[in-house]
């Protein structure tokens, strides 16, 4: 949509808009009437200027064109990405006068280059083009910190181009697809009161020991039964018999997540948003943590919109899981037992369940005894306010109880 700016504000010359016009085609007639050759001449000046400054503006605001969009669609609280922003002329007239704004989301530090002002009270970017050539491409970065995870995009960015003089500018808002995915932070377990251990050691598991196909230690002849995979072709053509790679053993663990979203969403909005922030940084850590030891990681969580991430190991599925962890948001749906009760049967034997919940009511735990009776090691991460008692039976970490949570959550933002 196109609009006239400067009308009521004064920035628009009166003597250009309708107005103008309507008094120059009077004073037109009055000069031809009375054969007045310097009234006319005058009125026809003010036509003229009326003219040429409006379809300037027209045709500069029609071949103009801007996109906008992030050099890396994902980061991680912190990290410092590149808003990459063009704007290109496709016509024939030069665009003397040119302003390029956009709101940067909240959540994102701008950080422009030289040239591109940033008005910190509303978050508006605004940049000034004093000319652009016809068929020239103008290109400027703007650097965005990342401060909290989410999803952010800007929706669209407004022109206003003008004539030279600036008499008569135009202003067009068009949409962009620049859209940003900040991962959750991911720290040391230590740091938010978690044991590094825990989801590999510090929980009795029956453990499985297997061969881990990156380290090799040797190689022996060939056995029936042997998996061709495992051959050494180089070793085999050496020795002149087969040999197959001896491989260290390892023990691998899983984990199975279980992030209550549900128990967050009461009325404590500055708490609830901190707890909720620090129990998010926590499955991701631990997630991180425990594909970094080649184990198998599975996330689910409840709310409104429910998420359930089977299973699996590697940098994929890492991915898979902050991604689903960086939009999540406190919000009541379906309870998290549910979610317990509907995936379980997936999680292999001797996984170890951890639980990120507030509120470690009766009907959670009594969804987590076949867990126990099964032998599967169980842990409760307790993410709420109150003192809590721990249930018998069940690994219990309470997460940063001995510190005040909003100055730990700002820490970790410093560190």
């Amino acid at each position: 949509m196109i609009q006239l700016h400067g009308d009521t504000a004064g920035a628009t010359l009166w003597l250009v808009t309708a107005r103008g016009i309507i008094l120059s085609l009077v004073l037109l007639g009055i000069a031809v009437w009375n054969q007045s050759a310097p009234l006319a001449a005058m009125a026809a000046l003010i036509l003229a200027l009326a003219g040429v400054t409006r379809l300037w503006s027209l045709l500069a605001l029609h071949s103009v064109r801007c996109t906008l969009e992030f050099k890396d669609d994902r980061a991680f609280p912190d990290d410092e990405v590149d808003l990459v922003m063009r704007v290109r002329s496709r016509g024939p007239v030069p665009i003397a006068w040119l302003e390029v704004d956009f709101t940067v989301p909240r959540g994102l530090y701008a950080t422009p280059e030289p040239g591109l002002g940033v008005l910190s009270g509303d978050g508006r970017a605004l940049h000034l083009l004093v000319t652009l050539m016809p068929l020239r491409t103008v290109e400027r970065t703007i650097r965005v910190r990342c401060r909290q995870r989410g999803v952010y995009e800007v929706g669209s960015v407004g022109l206003l181009v003008a004539d030279p003089l600036r008499l008569y500018p135009r202003r067009l808002e068009r949409p962009t697809e620049a859209k940003l995915l900040v991962f959750p932070r991911v720290v040391p377990l230590e740091q938010i009161g978690l044991r590094a251990g825990l989801a590999i050691g510090d929980i009795r598991a029956p453990t499985f020991v297997l061969p881990d196909p990156v380290r090799p230690i040797g190689v022996r002849d060939y056995r029936p039964g042997d998996s061709p995979r495992q051959i050494h072709w180089k070793a085999s053509a050496r020795r002149g018999s087969i040999q197959v790679k001896v491989l260290e053993r390892t023990v691998r663990r899983d984990l199975a997540i279980y992030l209550d979203v549900g128990g967050f969403d009461h009325s404590w909005l500055v708490y609830r948003e901190a707890l909720f922030e620090r129990a998010v940084t926590a499955a991701a850590s631990l997630a991180n943590a425990t594909i970094e030891r080649g184990g198998s990681v599975a996330l689910a969580c409840g709310g409104s919109d429910p998420i359930a991430l089977p299973g699996n190991t590697g940098l994929d599925q890492l991915r898979g899981i902050l991604e689903a962890l960086a939009v999540v948001q406190p919000t009541e749906g379906r309870p998290i037992e549910n979610m317990i009760a509907a995936t379980l049967w997936r999680q292999p034997a001797g996984t170890t369940i951890v639980v990120l919940t507030p509120t470690p009511e009766e009907p959670l735990l009594a969804e987590l005894a076949p867990v126990r009776r099964r032998g599967d090691p169980v842990a409760i991460v307790y993410c709420g306010l109150r003192q809590a008692e721990p249930p018998e039976g069940i690994a219990w970490f309470d997460l940063g109880r001995e510190r005040d949570v909003i100055t730990a959550l700002a820490a970790e933002r410093r560190s």
